[in-house]
Formats: structure tokens, C-alpha cells, sequence
């Protein structure tokens, strides 16, 4: 049975001082799915992200979120929809935990933007979903890195989105922390039904938690497809100049890619 898209991208371009950086993408993302975009520096993913969360706006073409051409969102509307967790997130917040992932609830709230005890409860289980509820009182600048990015996506969880946006959110944690974060991201998908769509440089990673990916380079899409399906050598080596090893992850029927050291073309 064939999912809706909650995602739905059309002939979408965007050009930085006449330099495309995504050009002529067109894909679909289904309800529920853990999606994938992967690509070399430069390919347009970061972009990409920043287009579908509604930060820029496309040169041309079209994207729908559930169904609904993204111009004839709301800011307030768009964010009850969309969750966007940047892959740069600021220390300097002068917030404690709490207040910060109480912020996730301002697309639900009144002009005065008064906390109620429904926003208060809703925070609260996000910070338990999350494990950071013992951290409440903190600021941000007294946490971990891993600990920090929980409390972001806690944030983000605290808006109740249909659709999350991560832009490599496992790029700074240590090997421990960034499995931690793609359990929780999975349990989130499997437990409320979020969709969640990620950009990762860690392929290996990716792998092992989409069920679907997009393959970039040079802002157009290369592939598209399941896992197994996009992370074929012949095309990982024409994309990153880099000659790879693709084999079966012991833990299951999942792609696992090695690059062949000596052989880069620079």
C-alpha cells in the first residue's frame, strides 16, 4: 500500500548569485517515512532543507507540504506542520532547558504567547522523550553537545509537527551519542507517526535507519530509492571522485560502504 506524500517537490531551483545550488529536484516524500539525503559537499542538501522548511523561498518551481502549495502557509500554520532543526544551533540561548523547548509551543498559542499548563505537560514529555527531563533547570551552555541536541529536537517534538527537518544532527556527537539520536529518531516515527527527513554525511549511518534516500551532486538528484537501491560503487565513486567497497551491514540486509584509501582523484 502506497503512502501520502507529505512532501512534494517540483521542478524546485534555487540560486545563490546566479549559481544554482539545487536545480530542477523533483521527489516525494511518504507519511511516516525515515528519509535520507545524502550528497558531497556543495550538493544543494543544506539548501534543500532551508527551502522546504520555508527559511528561502524557490527561484522556480513548486513544494507542497500535505498536499498544500508551501506559499499559502502561515508562518504560524507552516511551524504546526514542520519542525527544522538547523545543523548549526546557537550556546548563547539565556535559557534553561525547559524555557527553551517551551519555545516549541509558540505556533499554538494565543497573541500573548502565555504558557498553560497543556504547553507545560507537552514540554515536559518531550524532555521524557528525550531524556532530558533532569536537565530542566539547566542552561544550555552547561550541557553536553549530545545533551544539547536532544534538547533541540525536544523543542522541536514540543511543536507536535507532522514533518521533522534535521539537517546533520549527529555531526558533533561522539560514535555512542549519534546511535542514541537515530534510536530516538526512529522510536519518534515508529511511536507518533512523524515523518522524518534528515541530511547526513555519515552514509554508513543513514543506512542502517532510512527507508528511503535521495542521492545529490551538483543540486540535481542523482537517486533515489531505498538504501540498497542508492548506494550503488560505480555511482558513489563518480559522485565523490573516491573508488568504494559496498557490502551486506552484518546486523541485516543493509548497505554498508567502505572507500578504498590511495585511490582519491583529486
Amino acid at each position: 500500500m502506497t503512502m501520502a506524500a507529505v512532501i512534494s517537490i517540483r521542478h524546485l531551483t534555487y540560486a545563490y548569485a546566479r549559481v544554482k545550488v539545487v536545480d530542477d529536484l523533483s521527489f516525494d516524500v511518504e507519511e511516516g517515512a525515515f528519509f535520507t539525503i545524502i550528497g558531497p559537499n556543495g550538493s544543494g542538501k543544506s539548501t534543500l532543507m532551508r527551502l522546504i522548511s520555508g527559511v528561502l523561498t524557490p527561484g522556480q518551481g513548486e513544494i507542497k507540504i500535505v498536499g498544500r502549495s508551501l506559499k499559502r502557509f502561515s508562518g504560524r500554520d507552516l511551524a504546526k506542520k514542520i519542525a527544522y532543526v538547523p545543523q548549526i544551533v546557537s550556546q548563547a540561548f539565556p535559557f534553561t532547558v525547559e524555557e527553551l523547548v517551551l519555545l516549541g509551543r509558540s505556533p499554538h498559542q494565543g497573541l500573548f504567547g502565555i504558557n498553560t499548563r497543556a504547553d507545560y505537560d507537552a514540554a515536559h514529555r518531550a524532555m521524557g522523550f528525550t531524556n532530558v527531563d533532569h536537565l530542566a533547570t539547566r542552561t544550555l551552555d552547561q550541557i553536553s553537545g549530545g545533551e544539547r541536541q536532544r534538547v533541540f529536537i525536544a523543542r522541536a517534538i514540543c511543536q507536535e509537527p507532522e514533518i521533522m527537518l534535521l539537517d546533520e544532527p549527529a555531526s558533533a556527537l561522539d560514535l555512542a551519542h549519534q546511535v542514541m539520536l537515530m534510536d530516538l529518531l526512529e522510536r519518534l516515527k515508529c511511536e507518533t507517526g512523524t515523518t522524518i527527513v534528515m541530511v547526513s554525511h555519515d552514509i554508513n549511518l543513514a543506512s542502517m535507519y532510512s527507508d528511503r534516500m535521495v542521492l545529490l551532486s551538483g543540486g540535481r538528484l542523482v537517486k533515489e530509492g531505498a538504501p540498497a537501491t542508492v548506494l550503488d560503487a560505480s555511482i558513489l565513486e563518480e559522485i565523490f571522485g573516491c573508488p568504494f567497497l559496498v557490502d551486506s551491514n552484518p546486523l541485516g540486509n543493509l548497505p554498508r560502504i567502505f572507500p578504498i584509501p590511495g585511490r582519491f582523484r583529486l
